[in-house]
């Protein structure tokens, strides 16, 4: 179900994160429940909320200092 997906992904986050450090981590995602963005906060990871346009997609590159060429 959704739910044990939501779970696994967290699990993923922590298992990233205990193998490699703080990491910034996004979460794409078109699920805009409360649940979910509590999850998210309380894990320290920003949802992109999709759909995503390529501009959109190219600020969140920028964040991870990530480029396109010919963008």
């Amino acid at each position: 179900t959704n739910g044990q997906h939501v779970v696994g992904v967290f699990n993923v986050i922590a298992e990233l994160r205990a193998r490699f450090g703080d990491l910034p981590l996004r979460l794409l995602t078109a699920d805009r429940s409360a649940t979910l963005r509590a999850q998210t906060e309380a894990a320290a990871v920003k949802m992109v909320l999709k759909p995503v346009d390529a501009q959109g997609l190219r600020a969140v590159m920028a964040e991870f200092g990530l480029t396109t060429k010919g963008a």
